[in-house]
C-alpha cells in the first residue's frame, strides 16, 4: 500500500486537510482575478530578505512584497 503525498502530510501535520499552495488575489481596485504569477528576487544585500512580486495574468498589475 502506496502512501500519497496528501496522506503523508496528513499523518505529519495531523490536519484533515493541507493546503499546499497559497491562493493570490490581485490588489489592484476592480480587478479580483485570481491567476496570478508569483517570483522572488533579492534586490537587497544578501544579509537581507528577498523581494516577492506578483503580476496578475489579467491586467498586468505588477506589486511587492
Amino acid at each position: 500500500m502506496s502512501t500519497t503525498k496528501e496522506q503523508y502530510l496528513t499523518i505529519l501535520l495531523g490536519k484533515e486537510k493541507v493546503s499546499l499552495v497559497k491562493t493570490i488575489t490581485c490588489e489592484r481596485p476592480g480587478c479580483n482575478a485570481d491567476d496570478v504569477k508569483t517570483w522572488e528576487w533579492q534586490t537587497r544585500s544578501s544579509d537581507e530578505p528577498i523581494t516577492i512580486f506578483h503580476r496578475c495574468r489579467m491586467c498586468q498589475y505588477v506589486w511587492m512584497e
